[in-house]
């Protein structure tokens, strides 16, 4: 997956306390709307021998700019939902339960990727397994309204990397998830190249200051794992 310093910034759903984690049941409670496109595609997706990036040719990236804020979510309804539906001891039945107690605060903090707006984590679907990724694009839009051409680039690079992935990989175990990074890694290189360069216009956003309180520290900088990040740019979007 896409990687900002030393950190992937996306995970297997449901067990996202480290980068790169093995997913569990929660992955499917995350956006339970997807289970049954997730099992019809399952098949395909285990056929495909290999995982590595397909023709991405015609891609052309469409913007999804941030949900507007809305404070949907209390600080403990955030913190609540990371306990539930994604940290490692979550399960499908503890997520399902936080969903249903807090429906509008768990429509804020989840969309996928082909919504018309994003909030801060985003979930692709994979032909076996969910991927959920930190919505940088839409957190710089939020911190810092003119930065939105700089988030526009961004997006469009991990767009064209989900394109090349996305339908000719899994992720429903830790090799496979493996596999998918590497997939995207080398898309980002080869054919997703001229986006993913564009994007790194992330780096010069109040260059030299990154330790400010800025676009890039704010959003790209906030943590070092998928759960700190989370903790700190569910807020921008959700909370109070």
């Amino acid at each position: 997956m896409r990687r900002i310093g030393p950190f992937v910034v996306a995970c297997a759903l449901a067990a996202c306390g480290t980068s790169g984690a093995a997913p569990s049941d929660a992955g499917d409670a995350v956006d339970a709307a997807l289970d049954a496109a997730d099992a019809a595609d399952a098949a395909d997706a285990a056929d495909a021998s290999t995982c590595a990036p397909a023709d991405v040719s015609s891609f052309a990236p469409t913007w999804r700019p941030p949900n507007a804020h809305a404070a949907n979510c209390t600080a403990s309804q955030i913190d609540a939902f990371y306990t539930n539906c994604l940290a490692a001891t979550a399960t499908r039945a503890t997520c399902d339960s936080f969903r249903s107690a807090n429906a509008a605060c768990s429509a804020c903090l989840v969309s996928r990727a082909t919504d018309a707006t994003l909030g801060p984590l985003v979930v692709s679907k994979l032909g076996a397994g969910q991927v959920s990724e930190i919505n940088y694009a839409g957190c710089l839009v939020l911190v810092d309204p003119s930065s939105i051409d700089c988030a526009k680039k961004y997006q469009a690079g991990v767009q064209c990397e989900h394109a090349a992935c996305d339908a000719v990989c899994r992720s429903d175990d830790a090799a496979s998830f493996d596999a998918y990074t590497g997939c995207t890694g080398a898309a980002g290189l080869g054919a997703c190249s001229a986006y993913t360069k564009a994007g790194q216009c992330v780096f010069e956003l109040d260059a030299g200051a990154i330790d400010a309180g800025n676009a890039a520290s704010r959003c790209f900088f906030a943590g070092m794992t998928f759960e700190e990040l989370y903790r700190a740019i569910a807020p921008i979007f959700c909370g109070p």
